[in-house]
């Protein structure tokens, strides 16, 4: 039985294909990774570090955790490039927080 999707005539060669096929070792692909980390203040690269060590303790896969991580580097990331203005800090006052979760 042949597949029904045969490769055409003027198809790549696998050299040519895309950077997805990258192969690490004992030809296994690669994992590619997403995006380079968003930068971050020192301060709030902190308060990821301690929240990434706090990830540790907790029962879930390690894409997960990472998966964590990059969102709350991301929210810290958006909280940096905004004004403080009604409350003060969001990581430490409630209305803070609030108003930056209206927001």
């Amino acid at each position: 039985m042949t597949s029904e999707n045969p490769a055409l005539a003027g198809s790549q060669p696998r050299a040519a294909t895309s950077e997805n096929t990258e192969t690490g070792a004992g030809d296994v692909p690669a994992k590619r990774r997403g995006a380079r980390p968003t930068p971050l203040p020192a301060v709030y690269e902190q308060t990821l570090a301690e929240y990434a060590v706090a990830l540790r303790d907790v029962p879930l896969s390690a894409d997960t955790r990472r998966t964590y991580a990059s969102r709350v580097r991301m929210y810290l990331a958006w909280l940096a490039e905004r004004p403080v203005t009604i409350g003060g800090d969001p990581l430490t006052s409630a209305r803070a927080r609030d108003w930056a979760m209206r927001d």
